[in-house]
C-alpha cells in the first residue's frame, strides 16, 4: 500500500510534467542526453512523456528539502531556463533548505516560493535570515566531522587542547598557523613528529592557537615561532594546570620540562610518586639549581638523605658548589668539616706558609652567601695567623671577597693587625697596609701608627746627582739614551741615585690618616720637609738645561703623590728601549701622564726629542 504522501508526490509530478510539457521536450531533443528514434514519429508522445517524468521525478527527489515535495515545480523551471543550474545545484538546494526552515518568520507575502522568478530573488529574500557561522563554529564542525582522528584532552572554559592522530587533522587543527605539520603546499612533516611523540594543540579563550611537541622541545605559536614560556604560563596558567591533569606526563618529560622550561614544570601538575624520582635524576647529575626548584613543588629530603650529600662535599673544587646545593644542606654542614677544609686550604709558598688556594676562597664565599650558621663557629677555632691572611686577602681584593670580609671582622683582633703589618716585606708596605686597614673600620693599635722622627724620613731619601760617566752608558743606560741626551741636552747629563729606603717615603705619602695620630696639620709639615730636602739636592743644578735619568720611578711616583713639581730639570724615569719607545711602561697611559706633568716633563717634549734624533739619523 502507497502511503498518501507518496500519491500526492506522484500526483504532483504528473501535473508538472503536463505543465512544462513543451519545454520538457524541448530539452531532450537539444540536450541529445538520450537515444531518440527520430524516423518513428509515432513513439514520440509516449517517449518523450516518459522521459520527462523522469527528470521531473529525478529533480524533485534530489534538489526538493521539502518532506512533501512542494518546491518541484519551482526547481524544475529553473532546471529549464536557468542556464546555470548545473553549477549551483547544490548552492539552491542549501538556499531551499534554509527558506524552508525560516520561511514562517518571513512576511506572508514572502512565503511563496513560486513568487520568486529566480535562484538570486530566492537568496537575497533569505539573506536577514542566515545566521552567519564564525571561523571557531566551522572549526567546530570539521572538529566534529573529523572526530575519530582528534583526542580530545581538554575542553571547556579555559580552552581547547587536542591531539591530531593522522595528518589530515593535524591540517585542520593547525589551520591559519605557519606550522610545517599543517602545510598543504609544501611538506608536511605531521609524521616525523608524530613518530617521536604526540603532538598538543592549545586553543586558549581568545581564539589564539599553540602547538606543543615534548620531545623535540618546541613550543611554537601561530607564526612558528617558539614562545616565552614564562609569560604564556602566566597568562594562561589555568589552561596548563587543566592540560597537565588529563595528561600523564612520563619521568622523562617531566624531567626535561625541569631542565629546558622550569615555568611550566612549576606549574605542572605532578605526582607526589615521582617527585623522590625526579629528585634522585637531579642529584645524581649534580644539578642543585634543579633540587631547590623540586623543594619549592613540596618534595621534602629526609635528614639523611640531606647528610649524606653533606658529607660528599669537596672544598678542593668549591666553585661547582651552587647556591641551590648548600641550601639545601645547609643544617647539615659542620663547624668540624668548614674547619677542617679552610686548614687544608692553606698552604706554603716561597712568599708565605699562610696562601689560601683560590678554589677554597671560592667554597667559603659559597658557604658564606648560603648563609651556611656553622661558619663562624668554625672560624672561631682558627689561629689568628690564618684569621690575618684570610682577612688581609678579603679587604685587599674587596671586589670578590667583600663578603668574607664581613664575616671576618668580629674575629680580628690586635693580634691579628699586628700579624697583618708584620708580614709587610717593606718598611714603606708598613704604612700603607696600616692605612688599608682603617680605611676598611679596623681598629689599628697606636704603637703600629707611630712615625718615625722627620730627620730619619727626610735623610731616608737620601737623593744624590752625578754625572753619567762612559761605565754608566755601558752597563746602565742604551746608546740610545746617550745620543739623545748629548742631541739635546748640552749643559750635562746626571744620574739620580735613589736607594731603597724611598720607599718609606712612598709608603708615607700615601698614609693621609697622618694627622689623626700625630696632630694636625702633620703630613703638610712632613711633605714640606720633603720638598725642601728636595730643592736642597737639586741647587747645583739649577738654572742649567740638563736631563736626570734614573733606573728607579720611586722618586717620580713620590712627587706625583706630594704634588711636587720639578720645573728645573727634566726627569726621564727608566728611559729604555728604542728610539720610537721614548716613554716606558712607567710612564704610559694616565699613570705615565701623571707622573711626567709631577716632574715638569710632557710628552710632547718626548716626542720633538724623538724627531730630532730620527732626522739626524743619530739611533745606533
Amino acid at each position: 500500500m502507497l502511503e498518501f504522501s507518496q500519491f500526492l508526490v506522484e500526483d504532483r509530478t504528473d501535473g508538472i510534467v503536463k505543465r512544462y510539457e513543451k519545454a520538457l521536450r524541448a530539452w531532450l531533443i537539444s540536450s541529445h542526453r538520450l537515444e531518440f528514434p527520430r524516423d518513428e514519429k509515432t513513439h514520440d508522445d509516449t517517449w518523450f512523456h516518459k522521459q520527462s517524468w523522469s527528470v521531473v521525478n529525478g529533480i524533485s527527489m534530489h534538489d526538493d528539502p521539502s518532506r512533501n515535495k512542494q518546491y518541484t515545480q519551482w526547481l524544475v523551471g529553473q532546471f529549464l531556463f536557468y542556464h546555470r543550474f548545473q553549477e549551483d545545484r547544490e548552492a539552491i538546494k542549501a538556499d531551499l533548505e534554509i527558506f524552508d526552515r525560516v520561511k514562517q518568520r518571513m512576511p506572508a507575502e514572502q512565503r511563496d516560493i513560486n513568487r520568486y522568478k529566480g535562484y538570486h530573488e530566492l537568496r537575497a529574500a533569505i539573506q536577514p535570515y542566515i545566521e552567519v557561522k564564525s571561523e571557531r563554529e566551522i572549526e567546530r564542525e570539521e572538529i566534529a566531522r573529523l572526530k575519530k582522528f582528534i583526542k580530545v584532552i581538554y575542553e571547556g572554559p579555559e580552552g581547547r587542547v587536542y591531539t591530531p592522530l593522522n595528518k589530515d587533522a593535524a591540517i585542520l587543527l593547525g589551520r591559519g598557523t605557519r606550522w610545517c605539520t599543517a602545510a598543504t603546499n609544501s611538506t608536511n612533516y605531521f609524521h616525523t613528529y608524530d613518530a617521536q611523540g604526540p603532538l598538543y594543540v592549545f586553543i586558549t579563550k581568545d581564539g589564539k592557537k599553540w602547538q606543543l611537541h615534548f620531545e623535540s622541545f618546541q613550543f611554537m605559536n601561530d607564526q612558528d615561532i617558539g614562545i616565552s614560556t614564562n609569560i604564556w604560563v602566566e597568562t594562561y596558567h589555568n589552561l596548563w594546570q587543566k592540560f597537565t591533569q588529563h595528561v600523564h606526563l612520563s619521568l622523562t618529560i617531566l624531567d626535561r620540562l625541569l631542565q629546558r622550561w622550569p615555568t611550566l614544570f612549576l606549574a605542572t601538575t605532578v605526582s607526589p610518586d615521582d617527585l623522590p624520582h625526579l629528585a634522585a635524576i637531579a642529584v645524581k647529575e649534580g644539578r642543585w639549581g634543579d633540587v631547590a626548584k623540586l623543594e619549592k613543588k613540596g618534595w621534602k629530603a629526609d635528614p639523611q638523605f640531606k647528610r649524606a650529600l653533606a658529607a660528599r662535599i669537596d672544598p678542593n673544587i668549591g666553585v661547582s658548589y651552587s647556591e641551590g646545593r648548600l641550601n639545601l644542606i645547609r643544617d647539615y654542614i659542620t663547624a668540624d668539616f668548614i674547619e677542617r677544609a679552610i686548614r687544608d686550604g692553606f698552604e706554603e709558598t716561597t712568599v708565605s706558609k699562610w696562601n689560601f688556594k683560590t678554589n677554597y676562597w671560592s667554597f667559603l664565599h659559597s658557604l658564606i652567601h648560603a648563609n651556611v650558621p656553622t661558619v663562624s663557629k668554625a672560624l672561631s677555632r682558627l689561629p689568628q695567623q690564618m684569621i690575618a691572611s684570610l682577612f688581609w686577602k678579603s679587604i685587599v681584593d674587596s671586589v670578590n671577597y667583600h663578603d668574607i670580609a664581613k664575616v671576618l671582622q668580629p674575629f680580628v683582633t690586635d693580634e691579628t693587625v699586628r700579624e697583618i703589618v708584620s708580614s709587610s716585606r717593606y718598611e714603606g708596605d708598613r704604612f700603607t697596609t696600616i692605612e688599608t686597614l682603617i680605611q676598611s673600620g679596623v681598629k689599628v693599635p697606636k704603637e703600629l701608627t707611630q712615625i718615625p722622627k722627620m730627620p730619619q724620613i727626610v735623610n731616608a731619601l737620601d737623593v744624590t746627582f752625578r754625572n753619567v760617566t762612559d761605565e754608566d752608558w755601558r752597563f746602565g743606560f742604551s746608546s740610545y739614551q746617550k745620543a739623545l741626551a748629548q742631541h739635546v741636552f748640552t749643559d750635562g747629563i746626571y744620574y739620580m741615585d735613589i736607594p731603597d729606603k724611598a720607599g718609606v717615603i712612598w709608603g708615607l705619602a700615601h698614609f693621609k690618616s697622618m694627622d689623626t695620630y700625630m696632630g694636625e696639620g702633620y703630613y703638610e709639615k712632613f711633605r714640606q720637609k720633603v720638598i725642601h730636602h728636595i730643592n736642597l739636592s737639586m741647587i747645583p743644578y739649577r738654572g742649567k738645561k740638563c736631563v736626570v735619568f734614573t733606573k728607579n720611578s720611586n722618586i717620580a711616583l713620590i712627587f706625583m703623590v706630594l704634588g711636587i713639581k720639578v720645573s728645573e730639570i727634566k726627569i726621564y724615569a727608566d728611559l729604555i728601549g728604542k728610539a720610537y719607545h721614548a716613554v716606558n711602561d712607567d710612564l704610559s697611559g694616565a699613570k705615565g701622564g701623571a707622573i711626567l706633568d709631577a716632574t715638569g716633563a710632557s710628552v710632547s717634549d718626548i716626542g720633538q726629542l724623538q724627531a730630532k734624533i730620527i732626522d739626524n739619523m743619530i739611533l745606533s
